[in-house]
């Protein structure tokens, strides 16, 4: 049975699409990389509509103090370039800019910049939602969430530090809409913090390679404390390749982006620090050129995936820096089972995508891997997945991070803000814990 589409206008209507009752899974720009919306369409047990946001009314506004107020159906490319209009800045975003901001709070979607500004949570001053009786509501930044939560916040405390935790950070109001992709409630509008227009540069910067050298683990060591740093990004040269960037040589990369009143002192210390470092095969972007190059990498690896008829599965793991070698160390030994793949990602963070890209009959054996890759991930004391949310691909990975206290506030939650079981009762808040799957089994 297919799927019904619902696509609401105004808020008026997308209050008559709550209180039809009948579960919802909530869509925007489908930028998800964690929702197949294609098989969705089909039919899936558990979801009776998808309701597209992407053509609610849209409003941008900016205050004098710097607060950025989002309503409707903003992409963050459309909040930066009005923003840059302003002399101001959102203080991260997602690497697909395409994607719906309001969307991106919903899967505490942080990307870019987080290495200097924090997560997309620590940009948030105010969220307006609908509830399950379509009521709408405010919650604030500044109002704490304490009571009631203390056992899900001490079992919180083994990830604060991540971008994203494998459950949701619970400390302040608003950080019940960040993150909990949909299951409570649906974001109308928000307000963000903003920061002063800086202009930057990316340093392009080869590297040897991350499967025989451990240089990039030097290079983390030199970024740390350096304020003039505001991302630090990864690439194998497998990326490049596909991306056709003949403006680099054959090795990987590492990125810097750094305030342009900084750079060339930064480039100084480089070359102090790494004396071997050849600055004539540097390579410096300004911002659109490294944006056009960002862009091209997943283009690059879609259309090699298309053309070779391969399937694509990644991870979205962090660790912390002490526990970094130990990921690599991990991604080396699935580098060497046979199967393509691509390494890239936020390497200041010690967040890492690596990308199995199987032929269908290697499948079996890269879901074998990942089953083990995650077990590993447990015992780091990683956060599985630290960018893009769990949605319905990742669901089958994640009920062992959870221990029984978060199992029973999401319960309490969804018993609270969700009764009628309306918001994507099919996401990870209705998951039973590993121990409560054991009990049962």
């Amino acid at each position: 049975m297919s799927l019904e589409i619902q696509t609401p206008k105004d808020l008026s209507t997308l209050k008559k699409i709550i209180l039809e009752g009948s579960p919802i899974l909530f869509s925007g720009s489908k930028t998800s990389t964690v929702i197949p919306f294609d098989r969705l369409l089909e039919g899936v047990s558990g979801i009776a509509r998808i309701v597209d946001l992407s053509l609610m009314p849209t409003r941008l506004s900016l205050d004098e103090e710097g607060t950025v107020e989002v309503q409707g159906a903003i992409s963050w490319q459309e909040l930066r370039q009005f923003l840059h209009q302003k002399g101001r800045e959102i203080g991260c975003w997602p690497t697909d800019q395409s994607a719906l901001v309001l969307s991106g709070l919903a899967t505490s979607a942080t990307g870019e910049r987080c290495f200097s500004l924090g997560t997309v949570r620590d940009q948030v001053l105010e969220i307006n939602y609908l509830d399950y009786q379509a009521n709408e509501k405010t919650l604030l930044s500044t109002s704490s969430l304490d009571v009631g939560f203390e056992s899900y916040q001490e079992a919180y405390q083994v990830y604060a530090g991540f971008k994203n935790a494998p459950f949701p950070r619970f400390e302040v109001e608003s950080d019940l809409m960040i993150g909990t992709e949909g299951q409570l409630g649906v974001i109308t509008s928000a307000k963000f913090r903003t920061y002063e227009l800086v202009p930057t540069s990316f340093i392009h910067i080869p590297t040897q390679s991350w499967i025989d050298s451990h240089e990039i683990i030097e290079y983390i060591e030199f970024a740390k404390n350096k304020e003039e740093i505001l991302s630090f990004e990864f690439f194998d040269q497998k990326c490049l390749a596909l991306a056709c960037q003949n403006q680099f040589s054959q090795s990987d990369y590492i990125v810097f982006e750094v305030s342009d009143l900084a750079l060339e002192g930064f480039v100084e210390d480089l070359s102090t620090q790494f004396p071997a470092l050849v600055l004539e095969d540097v390579v410096i972007l300004d911002e659109k050129k490294f944006f056009d190059f960002r862009v091209s990498i997943p283009r690059g690896v879609n259309e090699y995936i298309s053309h070779h008829q391969l399937v694509k599965k990644g991870t979205d793991a962090q660790v912390r820096i002490e526990n970094f070698s130990q990921l690599l160390q991990i991604y080396r030994e699935m580098a060497c089972e046979g199967i393509d793949y691509v390494l890239f990602g936020h390497l200041g963070d010690c967040h890492l995508h690596f990308n199995f890209l199987p032929r269908h009959e290697q499948v079996e054996r890269v879901d074998q891997l990942l089953e083990k890759f995650y077990d590993k991930i447990l015992k780091l004391k990683g956060s599985p997945f630290a960018e893009h949310g769990i949605g319905l691909i990742k669901r089958k990975y994640i009920s062992r991070f959870y221990p029984l206290e978060v199992v029973n506030t999401f319960k309490k939650l969804k018993a609270q803000m969700d009764p009628d079981g309306t918001f994507f009762p099919i996401g990870y808040m209705g998951l039973l814990s590993d121990l409560e799957n054991n009990e049962r089994s």
